[in-house]
């Protein structure tokens, strides 16, 4: 269970819905998008992204669907202006109302429940958070599906696409090709108008957008048979490439928002942060607080071999690659949530000594990292003051020493807002460094 992989998944997933909905906007212009000039911000996100937030803060908190707890809090936090249809909101009001989710959902459509494409849209992230076992993400793709859509074939809809996520995150960093990303989707369809169509993308590999929306559907029918065949045939022609992937989502028109989210979400877990546009997500309307919720305290505890693994795949945007670390380090200490999630991490000594620095008797040379995720959202003073806090105990009667590069303002204020401040300069390999520390 890869908690990650989840959340750049739903990153994916709501800028692709965001951007997708701006479609629907008159005056909105195809040719300025693929000319390299997306609509101007902000981009509100839809039903499609609140709902796969909910999906996202029970995995987070549970590690599972439970299906009654997911259908109180789609119920809860439904807002029907982002765009929800009609049938879902007289099922997610009847259940917060009282009725059982599995009354209100089979009742739906005259008792055949609903076929539509709501419940993949919102469950890519899912199928990230279980990547690689793509048994566990079709299990839970069910679970998560009957809550609101109890027709089969929306249900096997949701099975497809986790499954499609969780091969995507599986094969991060790795080459995938098209056919092999449909090939891991075949076990697990369910016989139907939505495999039909899955088998039918198989076929169409190769082919153009506008051929495969007409043969396969482009979600104007909002059925799950109507959208998730081509969704997987877009996922599996663009995985490698984020961009590509919305793009031809739009071009194919129909439940656009819908397509790219989805789209989106298998491709965000497949290329990561970097894959999306720091310009698109920075235009996306911030997801709910509850969703992205920094947590009230932070804890130091001992590294583990998983954090290692971790910190490895985590990839910086533009000029911050310099941070990435691509080997699991060792011997570094956490900084994680209440529950353990890791948000951070810091190194003293000399792991943390850029080349040429010496080490200084009464001296503690730190280095720290911020998981990529959280990097400009406001949380880096309550971050640097954790960090600090326990290296002072660590190391009561030294200075702390710690480097950063000279064009880094962002990390110059990190440290600077934890008490420290600019003492000298620091040249290595062409590389120009400030030097801090909390004393003078």
């Amino acid at each position: 269970m890869t908690l990650d992989f989840a959340l750049d998944s739903l990153d994916g997933l709501s800028v692709g819905d965001a951007l997708g909905a701006q479609f629907f906007v008159p005056g909105t212009s195809f040719a300025e998008l693929c000319a390299g000039r997306p609509p101007a911000p902000p981009w509100e996100w839809t039903d499609d992204s609140e709902m796969a937030c909910s999906v996202v803060t029970e995995l987070r908190e549970r590690g599972e669907i439970d299906r009654d707890a997911l259908a109180a809090v789609f119920a809860e936090r439904c807002e029907p202006y982002r765009g929800y249809g009609a049938g879902s909101v007289v099922v997610l009001h009847r259940i917060r109302d009282g009725v059982p989710w599995a009354v209100a959902a089979g009742e739906a459509f005259d008792g055949r429940g609903s076929w539509g494409n709501g419940a993949a849209m919102r469950v890519a992230p899912l199928g990230a958070f279980f990547a690689g076992d793509p048994d566990r993400a079709a299990a839970q793709a069910a679970l998560s599906a009957e809550v609101t859509h109890r027709h089969p074939e929306a249900i096997a809809g949701a099975m497809a696409v986790a499954v499609a996520a969780s091969h995507a995150a599986a094969t991060r960093e790795k080459d995938c090709p098209a056919d092999d990303l449909l090939r891991a989707v075949e076990p697990y369809l369910i016989d139907g108008a939505t495999a039909d169509g899955v088998r039918r993308a198989r076929a169409l590999l190769g082919r153009s957008v506008a051929e495969a929306a007409y043969e396969l559907g482009n979600g104007a029918g909002v059925s799950a048979q109507d959208t998730v065949p081509f969704t997987l045939w877009t996922a599996a022609t663009f995985l490698h490439d984020y961009s590509a992937a919305i793009t031809a989502c739009v071009e194919a028109g129909g439940d656009a928002d819908t397509t790219a989210a989805i789209v989106g979400g298998i491709v965000a877990a497949h290329t990561g942060p970097r894959g999306i546009p720091e310009q698109w997500l920075a235009a996306r309307e911030p997801l709910p607080e509850w969703a992205e919720q920094w947590p009230p305290t932070l804890r130091i505890r001992p590294w583990t071999p998983a954090d290692g693994q971790a910190v490895a795949r985590w990839r910086y945007p533009g000029r911050s690659a310099v941070y990435d670390i691509t080997e699991p380090p060792t011997g570094y200490t956490a900084v994680a949530a209440p529950d353990g999630t890791l948000l951070g991490f810091y190194c003293t000594g000399i792991e943390a000594r850029v080349p040429g620095l010496a080490a200084v008797p009464g001296v503690t040379d730190l280095g720290v990292g911020l998981h990529p995720r959280w990097v400009g959202r406001g949380h880096g003073r309550a971050f640097a003051e954790a960090v600090l806090n326990s290296v002072r105990r660590e190391h009561p009667d030294t200075a702390i020493r710690a480097v950063v590069q000279e064009w880094n303002a962002r990390s110059r204020r990190f440290l600077e807002n934890a008490g420290c401040a600019a003492i000298s300069r620091h040249e290595a390999r062409g590389i120009r460094y400030v030097v801090l520390s909390d004393r003078d």
